[in-house]
């Protein structure tokens, strides 16, 4: 038996390793926060998330067979298919899901998944393509009219005023190409706003509110022309650097930090609001 679970383990993290949230990730440097996440058994039937719940997980399906149900219908899961990514920024479940088979599931809790966005960028930028691909498939499963009146009313985040992930998918593969065909670099930076919950304590929802709308103003004030930034998820930004590597990315960046620290941003004046920032290219 001992035998059969060094075999189990090994494919798992093979499986992990080369799954869509770790592709070219450094799997040593996660090491430790991989440590943490529980690997669940689950019979046929049994539901990991049902609709309405917080998205408070991130799965990864190592073995079996998962189907996802809503009004619009049905999808199947298959081994190294991952569901949850909405963790990393919260919100409310919008389909159940459950085990057509007996299966096996890596289990993400939504702080570590964060901590993991923060220690890799590779993962940053892998779980932003999964937000935006499964977003894009959610659409595709409603009625043509019905998938483009919401795409009109999530483009832009109500708070910030700034666009959301969805139309950041969109501009990055334009950009992505552009960049490709004619040879030059393209840098995507993950701004995180530092204490941002605790500052909701402190100051109220509506204060928080405030604090991430003056944060992005403030990164807006100190974009260069063609730089592109969304709002993705409670806490963080996601900035495209069109032509620019990460040597270049890495003053624009300061730029950026330096500018927020400066900033009146909360509403208690001598409250200094900062932000830490990650680079993938």
């Amino acid at each position: 038996m001992a035998h059969d679970s060094e075999k189990d383990s090994g494919k798992d993290s093979d499986l992990i390793a080369n799954s869509q949230l770790f592709r070219g990730a450094d799997m040593i440097a996660l090491a430790r926060l991989l440590e943490s996440c529980q690997t669940r058994e689950l019979q046929l039937g049994d539901t990991i998330q049902s609709s309405g719940d917080e998205v408070d997980k991130f799965y990864m399906l190592l073995s079996g067979r998962l189907q996802m149900d809503n009004d619009s219908g049905s999808l199947s899961l298959q081994t190294g298919d991952c569901i949850g990514e909405t963790a990393v920024m919260g919100g409310k479940a919008t389909c159940r899901v459950a085990a057509s088979r007996d299966s096996r599931v890596l289990e993400i809790p939504a702080q570590t998944l964060r901590e993991m966005t923060h220690a890799s960028h590779e993962v940053a930028r892998n779980l932003f393509d999964l937000l935006t691909k499964n977003r894009e498939r959610e659409n595709t499963r409603n009625e043509p009219g019905q998938a483009e009146a919401q795409q009109r009313v999530t483009s832009v985040d109500m708070v910030t005023g700034l666009h959301n992930s969805a139309w950041l998918h969109k501009a990055f593969t334009r950009q992505m190409q552009r960049c490709t065909r004619d040879g030059k670099g393209l840098t995507l930076m993950m701004v995180d706003i530092d204490r941002l919950r605790e500052l909701n304590e402190r100051f109220g929802r509506e204060g928080g509110d405030r604090v991430l709308a003056n944060v992005a103003q403030t990164l807006s004030t100190h974009l260069r022309p063609g730089d592109l930034l969304a709002r993705f998820g409670d806490e963080d930004f996601l900035l495209l650097l069109p032509g620019t590597d990460i040597s270049q990315a890495v003053p624009v960046a300061e730029r950026l930090r330096n500018a927020v620290a400066r900033a009146r941003i909360a509403d208690d004046e001598s409250e200094t609001v900062t932000i830490s920032l990650g680079l993938a290219q």
